[in-house]
């Protein structure tokens, strides 16, 4: 019998060679592309790509006519087929890969007639439990340091022997905890500790979700493990973080939904750790970021129907050009779970529509990973003046970060909203870099909205406050 993996290799190898002589007409012009066949009844919940570039994903199809059944999925160069027998319970949510080893995690409880408890691992044959499996949901599977990492809702261990706390790491042969897990106490969402999204960097592993503490630190729903403890990013952010990713210099980007980080810093559902403090990216997104992919000095986000910036439309895939977000490409509306980027090919997986309102399931943008947008690219000495405003809403003191390209005059103001200048904050001439200026209220702003405006000699940039009580 001829062993799967290879069975899979000759027929992508075959599929390749049967279409290397068809010249596209549209190569050349960055687009999505939708290659890929639709799974019935069903949406992709995650996709991860191995070694050799098989795709395997994980789907919300139902399967049989049982509703508790469901499974992995992979592409064979023509369609979807299914990997092994179907799962019995509520859905698998996570797919990772190690080299071309391929775990899941979710919540159920068997497949095959075998017991296997909420995460899982293909073993080239069949699927098998990682010991005695883990109680409660699996989020997210993430590879560190060569070692499988779980975060979700579980406390334990199935048998209960093991405390973990929402994030456990699988030695081979036993499930360990990584210090004393989460806790969520004061953190919103009734107190529920939710371990949404891990992610390994080097040494570091980042883990997001809805937790306030470990070991009586305050992490405020992201924290990085050092290999001892959990230690905050920051003061942390509002509310839930679904995904995480970082850069090649070390920065951070979360995504989920929150308001602001809790140092004050203004950023909608999206910010940014520079190593000191958090950043926000434009006016953020609208609504929830399902998942974050860096790849090259270009940011993705997906999420359920990206509304972002004064493009007020339905768009999955948004990208941050450095100053805005902008669409990738013509976009795909409604929801996209899952980004990954291999060879440069952007993969995106959910369910969502193209121009013409066709559903699918996994898409490709086959355009540059740099900024392709169709709205007008900045040049790259003319960046955003306005980076930051926080905290706003305000009582008393909000801070205003502007950042120069060039020594230039500069006026800062803030205005109400029938035009009228209620304070001066600034003007003189400023050198090159970030600047800081406080804006103090007292006395001067009764309640309500304001336009802070930030004016050179080449152009002008305006951003919303609020003061509150």
């Amino acid at each position: 019998m001829i062993p799967f993996r290879i069975m899979l290799f000759c027929v992508n190898f075959l599929m390749i060679f049967l279409t290397s002589s068809y010249t596209n007409p549209l190569i050349g012009q960055p687009m999505w592309e939708f290659p890929f066949s639709n799974v019935p009844e069903g949406a992709i919940i995650d996709v991860d790509i191995d070694d050799e570039g098989n795709i395997y994903a994980v789907s919300s199809r139902v399967v049989s006519n049982i509703s508790e059944d469901f499974s992995v999925i992979y592409w064979n160069g023509q369609e979807w087929e299914t990997l092994g027998p179907v799962f019995k319970g509520q859905q698998i949510q996570t797919i990772a890969i190690k080299g071309n080893e391929i775990y899941i995690g979710g919540r159920f409880s068997e497949v095959g007639g075998d017991q296997v408890v909420n995460v899982a691992h293909w073993n080239d044959e069949k699927w098998e439990g990682l010991g005695e499996g883990l109680r409660f949901w699996v989020y997210d599977l993430e590879i560190h340091k060569g070692e499988v990492c779980a975060a979700g809702l579980f406390d334990s261990t199935d048998d209960g022997e093991t405390d973990l706390n929402g994030v456990a790491c699988w030695d081979g042969e036993n499930w360990y905890p990584l210090g004393q897990g989460f806790e969520n106490i004061g953190n919103g969402f009734g107190d529920v500790r939710e371990v949404r999204t891990l992610h390994s960097n080097g040494d570091i592993l980042y883990a997001g979700g809805t937790f306030s503490r470990s070991g009586g630190v305050e992490v405020n729903s992201i924290a990085q493990w050092d290999g001892t403890h959990w230690m905050p990013v920051g003061e942390g952010l509002s509310g839930q973080v679904w995904s995480i990713t970082t850069t090649e210099s070390g920065e951070v980007y979360a995504g989920g939904i929150f308001e602001h980080a809790l140092d004050g810093a203004f950023a909608h559902n999206v910010a940014r750790w520079n190593g000191e403090s958090w950043h926000a990216l434009g006016e953020g997104l609208r609504v929830q970021v399902v998942d974050l992919e860096y790849h090259e000095g270009s940011l993705y986000a997906g999420g359920v129907g990206l509304f972002f910036g004064v493009l007020n439309e339905d768009h999955g895939v948004a990208q941050w050009s450095g100053r805005e977000w902008v669409t990738v490409g013509e976009g795909i509306t409604s929801t996209v779970r899952s980004l990954t980027v291999v060879d440069d090919l952007l993969y995106a997986g959910g369910g969502f529509l193209d121009r013409d309102s066709t559903v699918h399931v996994l898409a490709t943008w086959n355009g540059s990973t740099t900024v392709s947008t169709q709205r007008h690219e900045t040049p790259p000495n003319d960046k955003t003046i306005i980076q930051s405003i926080y905290p706003s809403p305000f009582a008393h003191v909000t801070h205003i970060i502007v950042r120069l390209n060039k020594e230039e005059t500069v006026r800062i103001s803030a205005f109400d909203v029938l035009g009228r200048e209620v304070v001066k904050v600034f003007n003189g001439t400023l050198p090159v870099g970030m600047h800081e200026f406080t804006l103090d209220a007292a006395g001067l702003m009764p309640l309500g909205m304001y336009i802070v405006r930030v004016s050179t000699e080449h152009r002008v940039e305006s951003m919303r406050i609020v003061k509150a009580n």
